[in-house]
């Protein structure tokens, strides 16, 4: 039936999700140290066990490990499990919201990366230039879907940036960082 289609897609969606999630967690902790976020593989962050496909399923592994290495039961960080499922449960509402298209795909991706961010610059008071150079990436494909518009969007890319600039500007770097400007570009 067609409610047996809907949940299905759903359910699809939201693995992928959390899949995408368990990556957002290695460019999370790896990003800042400037390591490697594709070649090396997952370990833990103690005793350097490298992690096994098994130990590594998003949501699932955390659970039936209790939370801990395998290798030497030091407990892991909740935020693995908090941000798979928060990305995974977002993917689900930007498809019910905006169906299977083209910018559902690209807001998720979107999603993805201001999460990664805002984790990143919650820690470290600094936005990676790379996410900035990926997000600008997904807004020109948006405004290449969405040409005709192409003047308002670049009306909001001055209108935003150019008043966090002048912030910047006026506060002397005090009220908020370079980075943010950047972002709201």
């Amino acid at each position: 039936t067609l409610m047996t289609l809907t949940i299905t897609l759903y359910i699809i969606v939201f693995l992928y999700g959390i899949v995408i999630g368990s990556f957002l967690n290695v460019c999370i902790y790896r990003i800042p140290e400037q390591q490697d976020i594709v070649k090396v593989r997952s370990h833990c962050m103690s005793c350097g066990y490298q992690l096994k496909w098994y130990d590594n399923i998003p949501l699932l592994s955390y659970i039936c490990l209790r939370g801990k290495c395998r290798k030497c039961k030091t407990k892991l960080s909740v935020q693995y499990p908090l941000i798979e499922a928060l990305n995974g449960i977002l993917y689900v509402v930007i498809f019910y919201v905006n169906g299977g298209s083209v910018e559902s795909l690209l807001y998720c991706l979107l999603t993805s990366a201001l999460i990664t961010l805002s984790i990143i610059d919650l820690r470290t008071y600094e936005i990676p230039f790379g996410i900035n150079l990926f997000i600008l990436a997904l807004g020109l494909i948006r405004v290449g879907l969405d040409y005709q518009n192409w003047l308002n969007y670049g009306i909001g890319f001055l209108a935003v940036s150019g008043f966090l600039y002048l912030l910047y500007i006026l506060s002397k770097g005090r009220a908020i960082g370079g980075g943010d400007i950047k972002l709201m570009a």
